[in-house]
């Protein structure tokens, strides 16, 4: 079967009359095990506290869809119970096996395994962006525009290469969900960049990314699957009151500030939703992704690309569905069948 972004409009058209005609037998929405002792950090676990409670609220919406539905946790358990339910696809919202998320493509290598279908991306594009760096050369390789950067690890010493320009930014470079990213991590000196590499690395136990940083527009596009092709939505952050040019979308803005000094705004633009589908389809994705860019002279430099972006209802906070809805005019309900309609449709 063709992918689902290469169907015609009069393919797709069937199929949602077949689909609506004949509910699908069964959805098992998979989602985080999350437990406090899992987690490293306090950082990880808030980003994923709530994974419980938004399967089932994806479930409220997915009624309607199948004739039952399933919420699995992704415990040890997991594949047993998948085996046993043999659902009609897997709604795929893991962030996280046991609090680790470069563990999370071992979910979509054995749903393949299975040959159950699953929404979002497969298992390489999600392995892939696990290491930020490598996706940082790949956009290179095809002329994406992204800001220069480097890689610092824990067995070996800070040496920034000499074409490299301050201020840069330091940022994990496995860990997605914005974690151990705050205004502290834009640094102006060489020693500034040592002190914040050292604390992210022995925090995290993770190698960090340093990129130049760039001032402009921070902006976020999620990328979807549709009959007519890849569907770009975009929303900028936008300072409150201010114009700090080194104002960034930090962790306590995406999880924990209740009244941040940032808000998001729709935002369009026909030149860079281009850019941002020659992005998705070099590096391979499908379902939906998130990216997030840095915009200066009309130039989106993507600075993090996340393909498994938190998907939720827009009343539990997802900023995929809030984008969609209250910007787009896309009910979650529309939205959450596109998807899985998408999985069903690909090879």
């Amino acid at each position: 079967m063709l992918p689902f972004r290469r169907l015609s409009v009069k393919g797709y058209v069937y199929a949602i009359l077949q689909y609506m005609s004949a509910p699908i037998k069964s959805i098992a929405i998979l989602h985080s095990d999350v437990r406090r002792e899992y987690f490293l950090t306090q950082e990880g676990y808030e980003t994923e506290k709530n994974a419980r409670s938004d399967a089932h609220a994806i479930a409220q919406y997915a009624k309607s869809l199948a004739r039952t539905i399933h919420i699995v946790p992704a415990n040890t358990q997991w594949v047993k119970k998948i085996i046993s339910l043999r659902p009609t696809v897997v709604l795929n919202i893991v962030d996280s096996v046991k609090g680790d998320d470069t563990k999370t493509p071992l979910v979509c290598a054995t749903l393949e395994m299975l040959g159950i279908p699953y929404t979002g991306n497969g298992f390489k594009p999600i392995v892939a962006c696990y290491d930020k760096y490598a996706v940082k050369l790949q956009l290179e390789k095809y002329q994406i525009p992204t800001p220069k950067g480097f890689v610092i690890s824990g067995t070996e010493k800070v040496q920034v290469p000499p074409s490299f320009t301050f201020p840069a930014i330091v940022k994990l470079n496995s860990i997605h969900g914005s974690v151990g990213l705050n205004d502290a991590n834009i640094v102006h000196t060489e020693k500034e960049l040592k002190t914040i590499a050292t604390q992210l690395i022995k925090k995290f136990a993770s190698d960090v990314l340093v990129e130049e940083f760039v001032q402009g527009q921070e902006i976020s596009a999620f990328l979807f699957d549709t009959a007519k092709g890849v569907r770009v939505l975009m929303s900028e952050d936008v300072l409150k009151g201010g114009s700090d040019p080194y104002a960034i979308a930090s962790y306590e803005f995406r999880w924990i500030e209740k009244n941040p000094i940032i808000e998001t705004r729709k935002f369009t633009n026909k030149h860079i939703e281009k850019i941002m589908k020659k992005a998705y389809v070099a590096l391979g994705m499908s379902g939906y992704s998130k990216f997030d860019a840095r915009v200066k002279g009309g130039v989106p430099y993507i600075i993090d690309v996340n393909p498994n972006p938190a998907f939720a209802p827009p009343e539990k906070d997802s900023p995929f569905a809030k984008t969609a809805q209250s910007m787009f005019d896309i009910p979650f309900q529309t939205l959450l069948s596109t998807i899985i309609l998408s999985a069903l449709l690909k090879k």
